[in-house]
């Protein structure tokens, strides 16, 4: 399967991310399956003197799946994940970090499409929660 989806990342104190993201993923079985994904920026943040982005990120996780109804499943993520922010004010640097990723979601089957609703929080240098809006395909 694969999805497209725009992400709005963010937690408290730290800047509101816009993170345009795909994944590919693959269920070999009906309650377990694994997935990568990878993104660019599309959306940064201003703060003090300047502004921060995501410069790319990527990731792998494994799934566990449970199904409400014929059409609807929920699951559950946890794996790694690599961010790395790039930031225009003058005293900081580009980052990179790397660390856990885990979340809960929901699946819609629409015929050949998929929408998918998820959390995701991203513990990283800074954890931050993302929360997706998805459209897929099953192939």
């Amino acid at each position: 399967y694969g999805t497209g989806e725009f992400d709005q990342a963010f937690s408290g104190d730290t800047p509101r991310l816009g993170v345009l993201q795909g994944k590919l993923g693959w269920r070999p079985l009906r309650y377990l399956g694994v997935e990568a994904e990878g993104g660019i920026a599309v959306d940064g943040d201003q703060v003090f003197l300047g502004s921060v982005k995501v410069g790319r990120e990527y990731g792998g996780f494994a799934l566990g799946y449970l199904a409400l109804m014929q059409t609807v499943d929920v699951f559950a993520r946890a794996g790694y994940i690599s961010v790395e922010l790039e930031s225009s004010t003058a005293n900081a640097q580009d980052q990179d970090s790397s660390g856990a990723g885990y979340g809960l979601g929901a699946i819609w089957y629409v015929g050949p499409l998929d929408v998918r609703f998820e959390f995701t929080r991203y513990d990283v240098e800074n954890t931050a929660d993302a929360y997706m809006i998805s459209l897929g395909s099953r192939f």
